[in-house]
Formats: C-alpha cells, sequence, structure tokens
C-alpha cells in the first residue's frame, strides 16, 4: 500500500472510528432488555451492527487479499525451489550421522580390546569425530537431543494425551452425544442475519 493510500486508510479509520465508538457505547444499555419492544430493539441494533462488521471485514480483504494470494504464490515458488536443496540437506546429514555412528561403534569395539589387553577398564580413547568439523567456508556442530517414538500408545500416561477438539465436534456434528469422559450438552447462541 501507498503511503497516500496508507494516509487515506488512518484518515477513515478515524473518522469512523468515532461512530464506531458511539455505538459500541450504547450496547451496555441495549442488552438490559426488560420487555419485547427491548428485544425488538436489541435485535435492531444486532443487525446494525452485523452489517458494520460484514462491511469492514469486506473492506479489508480489498487490502489482504491481494497480499496474502501474493505471499502465498511467493511462499509456494520458495518452498518448490527449495526442497531439492533441503532433500539434499538431509541426505548429507544423514550420511555424516551414519559414518559419525560407524566410527563410534568402531572407537567402541577398539577402546574394550585395548581394555581387555591391558586389563585396565579404565582405558578410553578419544571420540572418533569430534563434535565440531570446520571446512573452509563453514562448520558443522553435532549435538544431542531427546526425543520420543510412540510405542504402545494405551500404556501412555493420560497426563501425556490430549483430546482432538476436531474430531470430538465432528463426531457431535455427526449426531454422537456419548463420549466416555466428555459432557456434550447444547449451549444457545444467537446469529444475526
Amino acid at each position: 500500500m501507498s503511503n497516500k493510500g496508507e494516509k487515506e486508510l488512518d484518515e477513515k479509520i478515524k473518522k469512523e472510528n468515532r461512530s464506531i465508538v458511539q455505538i459500541a457505547s450504547r450496547a451496555d444499555k441495549v442488552a438490559l432488555i426488560k420487555s419485547d419492544g427491548d428485544l425488538t430493539k436489541a435485535v435492531e441494533f444486532l443487525v446494525q451492527v452485523k452489517k458494520k462488521l460484514k462491511e469492514y471485514e469486506e473492506e479489508r480483504l480489498t487490502y489482504t487479499k491481494p497480499i496474502n494470494e501474493s505471499l502465498s504464490k511467493l511462499n509456494a515458488k520458495f518452498k518448490e525451489i527449495t526442497v531439492p536443496l533441503k532433500d539434499a540437506e538431509r541426505g548429507v546429514k544423514d550420511g555424516i550421522l551414519a559414518y559419525k555412528r560407524e566410527r563410534e561403534e568402531i572407537r567402541l569395539i577398539e577402546e574394550k580390546k585395548l581394555q581387555k589387553k591391558n586389563g585396565n577398564k579404565n582405558i578410553v580413547l578419544t571420540d572418533a569425530i569430534p563434535d565440531i568439523v570446520e571446512s573452509k567456508s563453514g562448520e558443522i556442530r553435532a549435538r544431542k537431543t531427546w526425543t520420543f517414538e510412540v510405542l504402545e500408545e494405551k500404556t501412555v500416561p493420560r497426563a501425556y494425551m490430549m483430546v482432538d477438539d476436531k474430531k470430538v465436534k465432528e463426531a457431535i456434528r455427526n449426531g454422537e452425544r456419548n463420549i466416555k469422559g466428555l459432557k456434550i450438552f447444547q449451549e444457545e447462541d444467537l446469529s444475526t442475519y
């Protein structure tokens, strides 16, 4: 958006903001419904608020939709072009890690041979490959992180599980009313048209 367009939008927002604040300030009074007449006024108020919200959303989209579409296209293009590089990176990292594991196995075997030969279990050979390996243009650093793999989902303690909101809501929409451990109930809400 150009500076001129941004300034125009800022001015419009300032102007609209005054009327929005006036409308919003009436909400508490309108929400005090004590008669059918008050109910009709509240419905009219909600219809007007909903109409304004729709107008602002449509206007917002005139600014954001082209930007979001452009951003999506750019991200897709860069993702497409970087996939082979990311695959290459992963392949070489896997190769380095495999080599490092292989060298570590050899080191451990040699260490045990030396310990047995000398009758000394305190002999320790240094790492076959250091955790930092340098080249002319950079370096790699090996680091160990803890992670996990699920072996038997049924035995994982409940404290580490999550309820899948999407699946539960879909089941409820499809008519499910009894799901062990959940209270399924109706809440009333209003839609304004």
